[in-house]
């Protein structure tokens, strides 16, 4: 239900935030890092947002074209992982899987700010702020089996005539907020989530398949091993620190019918071109 309602939240503050596009525009370019956490959500972590986290980290590039709008890309790493045996289901405990996998992504989003803001702006000092876009993900779910760690998409562990692709594609969307720290950086607190179309990103989504591999279990052959109805979501999670990139050209502001405002630092070095003769 909570995903569906952030889908829902968000589609209604677009249409909202749509028509009242600002009516000053500019282009300020920022870089940046990020450091935090990355979970995922699916057959062995069905409902724990936040369970299982470990360490992520990335890099960013942000184009703000308005104090209320910006567009973003980013490259994101990080590890997500579940284990059975932290369950209380009796279901997952009999069951007994875990897994972990390392999940880097690329993504391209749309920022909206609820109130103005820039870097170096002194009256903008924060704003609450949503995204959504896409983005490609690549992931290698492992686990440890007779002391070696294997790669479970090559094991085909429910019977799977070919191996699952361990890439694929998502929407990522998820709300923040941002700090103005002076002329020059900035900070923001982010969580985000990606809807994925994949079932495959803890190895597990149908039925058991019979196998000869010494320490996976032999007898549940048929049986449900996950819920292929459902697909996996991930999600990252922390803090941004953001700069403000040099620019030599002042900003140059417009309004929405798309005529200058305000053109800066204009001189003539020879007046007389204009005087007839």
């Amino acid at each position: 239900m909570l995903r569906w309602v952030w889908g829902i939240v968000f589609s209604l503050t677009l249409v909202i935030a749509t028509p009242q596009m600002q009516r000053r525009t500019f282009v300020q370019h920022e870089c940046g890092f990020f450091a935090g956490g990355s979970y995922y959500l699916g057959d062995l972590n069905p409902l724990g947002h936040f369970k299982f986290s470990k360490p992520a980290t990335g890099c960013f590039y942000r184009m703000a074209i308005s104090h209320r709008y910006a567009l973003r890309m980013a490259f994101m790493s990080g590890r997500i992982a579940a284990d059975d045996a932290s369950s209380l289901e009796p279901f997952q405990t009999e069951r007994n899987l875990r897994f972990s996998a390392p999940l880097y992504e690329a993504a391209l989003t749309g920022e909206f700010n609820f109130v103005e803001y820039r870097i170096g702006n002194k009256t903008d000092r924060f704003s609450f702020y949503i995204f959504s876009g896409l983005a490609a993900y690549y992931y290698q779910p492992q686990a440890i089996i007779n002391n070696q760690t294997v790669n479970l998409n090559e094991l085909k562990t429910e019977g799977q005539s070919t191996a699952y692709a361990n890439y694929g594609y998502s929407l990522p969307f998820g709300v923040g907020i941002k700090f103005n720290l002076g002329n020059r950086a900035g900070i923001a607190l982010e969580w985000g989530l990606r809807k994925t179309f994949n079932d495959y990103l803890d190895d597990v989504s149908t039925v058991y398949k019979v196998t000869d591999i010494a320490g996976i279990a032999q007898n549940r052959t048929g049986s449900m091993r996950g819920n292929p109805n459902n697909t996996d979501w991930y999600s990252f999670y922390g803090f941004q620190f953001n700069f403000k990139l040099p620019s030599r050209r002042g900003p140059c502001y417009s309004n929405s019918s798309g005529y200058f405002k305000k053109i800066k630092n204009i001189k003539l070095s020879s007046p007389s071109i204009f005087l007839s003769r």
